[in-house]
């Protein structure tokens, strides 16, 4: 059974009793629970789970789906899931207001080669470069986070004046038809909805990501240092099951694409031809850079944060 989480309870979640009613999917018996949202750069635990990798570490999972990512951190912080998935802003901001988030496993990378992320416009509309969106509203999917910050980068460079934008968020998966109705004249779009939006009459404009650097981890698998401390073995079984299936993934996409799309309930055919994400198979540290200097770049963060400080001493 899968159970989806909308907007409003979202809200509910955060702002009330975070962690009281999270809908979840079954798997066997309650041992480690897992966020996943059904997206390519967050949807890999579905494809642990379906392909068996997760069962052959001996895990009994359950996935906890989430629309968006934005609230996973706090329901790992909450105690309602085990192991989730968060980019590197979000964790340092975690660690400096002393929450104690360490990654265990390195996450999806951003590739300008294949950028599974990028800002898109209404097809054949007013806006020709970026100095046309001086004064418009943009769409990020994630106030405060790694999206917001790398299009704020970007606009700088295109010369825009960044107190004329105003920034709107809007759910990735709302985000094409924010842009087709005139809601916002631009706006940041992931895959698998990126591949499908031109369908509505919305094209990719621009690679905002690379306003950070040409490759970085988009996002990382996180635990608490107390789970950790009182799991490790869970956690090194959690880390072998997700490195697996990123190797599986690699060189089974129409397989991925299958399982995200019964998860995300996607139209198969057309997203069969968009930008796949690239996993990581072991923990690189340095990938974890470029966002965090971005991050303190746009003040999103109290002070500088090590990388150190955000990684486990065993996923090292």
């Amino acid at each position: 059974m899968t159970s989806v989480m909308n907007r409003r309870a979202i809200l509910g979640l955060v702002a009330a009793s975070p962690f009281a009613s999270v809908a979840i999917v079954r798997a066997q018996t309650q041992k480690v629970r897992i966020a996943a949202v059904p997206t390519d750069s967050f949807g890999l635990a579905f494809s642990a789970q379906d392909n068996g990798a997760f069962a052959k570490a001996g895990l009994d999972v359950e996935l906890v789906q989430f629309p968006q990512a934005g609230p996973i951190a706090n329901a790992v912080g909450g105690g309602a899931v085990d192991v989730g998935l968060a980019d590197p802003i979000q964790l340092a901001q975690a660690v400096i207001r002393g929450l104690p988030f360490r990654y265990i496993a390195g996450g999806s990378l951003y590739s300008s080669k294949a950028p599974t992320t990028q800002l898109c416009v209404q097809q054949g509309g007013a806006i020709k470069s970026g100095k046309d969106l001086a004064g418009k509203t943009v769409g990020v999917y994630a106030l405060g986070a790694f999206p917001e910050y790398a299009t704020r980068a970007w606009l700088e460079a295109q010369g825009v004046d960044i107190s004329t934008i105003k920034l709107f968020e809007v759910p990735s998966g709302s985000m094409a038809a924010a842009i087709a109705r005139g809601v916002v004249a631009a706006g940041v779009v992931s895959e698998p909805f990126l591949s499908q939006a031109p369908a509505v009459g919305v094209v990719p404009f621009a690679k905002v990501y690379d306003a950070c650097a040409p490759s970085f981890y988009n996002n990382g698998w996180f635990v608490t240092t107390t789970w950790l401390q009182a799991n490790p073995d869970l956690a090194h079984r959690v880390v072998t099951a997700v490195y697996d299936t990123a190797r599986w993934a690699e060189t089974h996409h129409a397989d991925t694409l299958q399982i995200l799309a019964k998860y995300g309930k996607l139209d198969t055919v057309a997203a069969a031809h968009m930008n796949r994400a690239v996993w990581a198979t072991s923990m690189n540290v340095d990938a974890l850079k470029p966002p965090l200097a971005l991050g303190w770049r746009y003040h999103a963060m109290d002070r500088q944060v090590a990388v150190s400080e955000l990684v486990a001493p065993s996923a090292r």
